[in-house]
């Protein structure tokens, strides 16, 4: 948006040249009425001033000074108030008037081409993207322009050039994480999951603070069946502070699926703190616990049943699982109920692990 006013502004010098040179007005034109006029549009313009300055700009261009530019002018400034459908015309009628070959028909199609998206004219807002790129757009404006088309693409579910429009981005500037993250948005629509993963890595490494793109990468491991990977990911989002009831939602499915109803449970407690009396809920968590209690009695079943002390057995099953201890080998020391809970629980994620990799 700010460089939609900037690149606007650098046209004054043409537009003020065009003005005092026109050969359009009529004989009997007070030209320095409209001189005047055009230079308070052009002051409450540049001062972003854009209802006054709509207002000059129709002085003008009632007085019949034909000139493109006034209504490239009016446009932009009829876009600055989102008042897309009147800039659509002035947008297309300054396209018409423009000289063949004119400097600004690449940004007049841009322009246009932006304004069509934003009401959702989405096929013709690309064949305007097409012809600004063909027409010759400012190199400075090109890392703006395959943002704004790949935006769109994605809108329009084309991730095949959603993919190569982040292809050129992340070549024009290879340090932006959005970039990649788009990059990783585009793969996941074609299913490439090992590559929107590796893209999804290299945006958190250029912006490792950022909770959305852990939710991203959240979604594209539980895809590829990295489970518990996947968990470590979304309680990272939430550590950053993307603490919505979605993300203890989901979390609560991920741990349910890897039968760590101790941390389900936790999550949908919260939630219903965030929506006290929610039905479904307060079922969910009937459910989670009746699932823990139903793992507790299977554990100690799995080890014939014989430890005397069940419950120290399940705590430090708990306790391992805390720990993300993944090997059977790591569980010693002088307590049996420990060792065997620890075992237990460094099987059991061992063996999900494996189903994960070769789900």
């Amino acid at each position: 948006m700010q460089r939609f006013v900037l690149v606007t502004l650098a046209l004054s010098i043409l537009l003020l040249t065009g003005c005092s040179t026109n050969n359009n007005a009529t004989k009997d034109q007070d030209h320095w009425v409209i001189e005047l006029h055009y230079a308070q549009a052009m002051n409450l313009f540049e001062n972003g001033i854009y209802p006054a300055a709509i207002k000059q700009l129709d002085k003008v261009i009632s007085l019949d000074w034909s000139n493109y530019l006034l209504y490239l002018y009016r446009g932009s400034a009829l876009y600055q108030t989102k008042e897309y459908e009147k800039a659509m015309p002035d947008f297309t009628k300054a396209i018409e008037m423009a000289p063949t070959g004119s400097d600004e028909i690449s940004l007049l199609y841009y322009f246009r081409g932006k304004t069509k998206n934003i009401i959702w004219n989405y096929a013709e807002a690309i064949k305007d993207y097409d012809n600004s790129l063909s027409s010759g757009l400012p190199e400075e404006m090109l890392e703006e322009f395959y943002f704004d088309r790949l935006r769109l693409k994605q809108v329009l579910e084309d991730y095949k050039w959603m993919k190569d429009d982040a292809d050129i981005l992340i070549w024009i500037n290879d340090t932006n994480w959005l970039y990649y993250s788009s990059r990783a948005q585009a793969k996941a629509g074609l299913d490439d999951y090992k590559g929107a993963i590796k893209d999804a890595n290299k945006s958190i490494e250029l912006s490792p603070e950022n909770a959305d793109m852990r939710g991203l990468r959240w979604y594209l491991r539980m895809k590829s069946g990295y489970y518990s990977d996947a968990i470590k990911d979304l309680n990272k989002s939430i550590e950053l502070g993307s603490k919505n009831m979605r993300n203890y939602r989901v979390r609560w499915l991920s741990n349910a699926y890897l039968k760590k109803y101790t941390e389900a449970t936790k999550d949908f407690k919260y939630a219903l703190e965030l929506d006290p009396g929610n039905e479904d809920l307060i079922q969910y968590i009937k459910w989670s616990e009746e699932s823990e209690y139903n793992t507790r009695v299977q554990n100690i079943n799995r080890h014939g049943g014989n430890n005397s002390d069940w419950w120290w057995f399940d705590a430090w099953y708990e306790w391992a699982a805390d720990k993300w201890i993944d090997d059977p080998d790591n569980c010693w020391g002088n307590s049996d109920s420990f060792i065997e809970g620890c075992i237990n629980y460094a099987e059991t994620y061992q063996e999900e692990t494996y189903q994960e990799e070769n789900w």
